[in-house]
């Protein structure tokens, strides 16, 4: 499995083939891998949303659920909801919603804005029916017209910020941090990033191994855009082949 570390240092290798140094700080280097673990998401993302299939790339980010729904109002209720929160951090849309009827989860629900929700209540063609739910989320809850009882929802959650967690001696020496780690400070170091726990704060990427080389290589175009070198593109494609047997 390729952590976080191995990515810096192979980023490392690279960038001193070209004679730059050591010029990726941690502290840089954590920014530039949470820009582009965003990037390359958000790239995957639209991939699977333009083939319509959970791509191996995002399995581990979609996740399906039965949620029971609340009726509204309780009497005679028009629609039924659910308070998205309670799904915890980082829901980021959804993608599949199937109403529970007969105990069967056979009708797909229709997902729409608010505003698209509100024009087909005021045509009665369009109009939520038992055969033919329609939901929308709005204030961090989904809404499902007519009310059912349950729905079984698939989403897409956003992937946890990635981080390297380390601490520095007075030699400027880094040491890097497990992920999880307790973490013992030395008299000649220093955490920038303490915890009150003294938990290790480094977050590793839940990306297969080809997406994290992914991920690498984007931070690359992005520290070093202007790198051009036969040579060093080389060196990074024997890195990464490397990298991938980790």
């Amino acid at each position: 499995m390729i952590k976080n570390v191995d990515i810096l240092s192979w980023l490392q290798r690279v960038l001193r083939k070209e004679t730059r140094g050591n010029v990726l700080s941690p502290a840089d280097f954590n920014t530039f891998l949470s820009m582009n673990q965003r990037l390359h998401f958000d790239e995957q993302l639209r991939n699977m949303e333009l083939t319509e299939t959970i791509t191996t790339s995002m399995s581990v980010y979609v996740k399906t659920k039965e949620l029971p729904l609340t009726k509204v109002p309780t009497n005679n209720p028009l629609y039924g909801e659910y308070d998205l929160s309670s799904l915890g951090y980082g829901h980021e849309k959804p993608l599949r919603c199937m109403a529970m009827y007969n105990e069967k989860y056979d009708r797909k629900v229709d997902m729409v804005t608010h505003g698209e929700m509100q024009e087909r209540m005021s045509n009665s063609l369009t109009r939520p029916t038992e055969k033919y739910p329609v939901g929308y989320i709005e204030g961090g809850k989904l809404i499902v017209y007519p009310y059912v009882k349950s729905v079984r929802y698939t989403y897409v959650i956003t992937p946890a910020k990635a981080y390297l967690d380390y601490v520095v001696n007075t030699n400027r020496t880094v040491r890097y941090l497990e992920e999880g780690a307790t973490v013992t400070v030395n008299s000649n170091e220093t955490w920038p990033n303490q915890t009150n726990n003294s938990v290790s704060r480094t977050k590793e990427m839940e990306w297969n191994d080809e997406d994290k080389v992914a991920v690498a290589h984007r931070i690359l175009r992005t520290v070093a855009p202007a790198i051009q070198d036969a040579g060093a593109y080389q060196f990074a494609s024997e890195e990464t082949q490397k990298s991938e047997r980790l």
